[in-house]
């Protein structure tokens, strides 16, 4: 496999947007309640918003190749997340939204959604050094957010 560069990494950020956006719009069309499908509309607002940074950022940094500790403790690591993400696709986190239980359960998938967005970006974050973090340090706290709102949604539908 050849080495994964930071425009990859950023496109893989692009797809993890993607897929949230797809899936907070589906869970919204099936929700029950009210202010779960308020909620979850507002989110995939946010994720639209953070598209669109990531988008811009891939503009800016080109090839850039990071600094590795080891030889290939980028790719390694790299394809480790991507194969572990919630939905590898925007069409499979639809589907999951479509086919959950209720509004409980797919807040519950939502969290796990966010979680695992918040894994990445942190691990991303270590690769793009200081000039280029405080992008994803912004995305970060929103995702922080998401996952307090959803919590506290959480309560409110359980």
């Amino acid at each position: 496999m050849p080495l994964v560069n930071l425009s990859e990494l950023i496109e893989m950020a692009v797809k993890d947007e993607e897929t949230g956006i797809a899936f907070y719009r589906a869970l919204a069309e099936r929700a029950k309640d009210a202010d779960v499908r308020r909620q979850v509309l507002a989110i995939a607002q946010q994720e639209e918003v953070q598209l669109a940074w990531f988008r811009k950022m891939l503009d800016e940094v080109g090839q850039y190749q990071p600094t590795e500790q080891y030889p290939g403790e980028y790719e390694e690591y790299l394809w480790a997340l991507l194969k572990s993400r919630a939905f590898p696709e925007p069409e499979a986190a639809a589907a999951k939204a479509r086919a959950v239980a209720g509004d409980a359960e797919g807040i519950d998938v939502a969290i796990r959604l966010e979680k695992d967005t918040l894994l990445f970006l942190h691990e991303m974050r270590r690769f793009l050094g200081d000039e280029r973090s405080a992008y994803v340090d912004v995305i970060i706290d929103e995702e922080q957010d998401h996952l307090v709102d959803l919590a506290k949604l959480k309560g409110m539908v359980s």
